[in-house]
């Protein structure tokens, strides 16, 4: 049966095509730390924007390659927080939250996210945040 792209997955597409080395590289396996190692100046001057870490991660699991959606969350997390980026990080981490929840793995998943959440002291009614309160209930806070 054939998969149909989701206007998200569509987004994502569209967002990181700009970044074809880091994407080629993810899509070839490597390891993330090599990805680190090679992109380390554009992420130390913010010129390697992380969302596109993650929203390639959201490709990702649209294709059914998990594994390779997991490398780049868990690059979107260390990169969010390397530039001090608190709101991609929650981003990233909801995302990888959302995986281990579908893999059956409910404690890591609260275990990542529920530190990162009780960052944010205000702005409870955004979205986002509404959002991960409400993953966060799912895997039983």
């Amino acid at each position: 049966m054939r998969r149909m792209m989701t206007a998200a997955a569509l987004g994502a597409l569209a967002a990181t095509s700009a970044h074809a080395e880091i994407i080629n590289l993810v899509c070839n396996g490597t390891a993330i730390w090599e990805i680190m190692e090679r992109t380390k100046p554009q992420i130390e001057s913010k010129q390697v924007p992380v969302k596109d870490y993650r929203m390639h991660g959201d490709l990702l699991i649209a294709k059914g390659d998990a594994l390779a959606a997991e490398q780049n969350y868990r690059l979107a997390l260390s990169v969010s927080h390397q530039q001090s980026a608190k709101t991609f990080e929650l981003r990233a981490a909801t995302s990888l939250a959302r995986l281990w929840r579908d893999q059956d793995k409910r404690t890591g998943a609260r275990d990542l996210l529920a530190p990162i959440y009780s960052w944010f002291t205000e702005g409870s009614d955004t979205p986002v945040l509404q959002d991960v309160k409400a993953l966060l209930d799912q895997l039983g806070r």
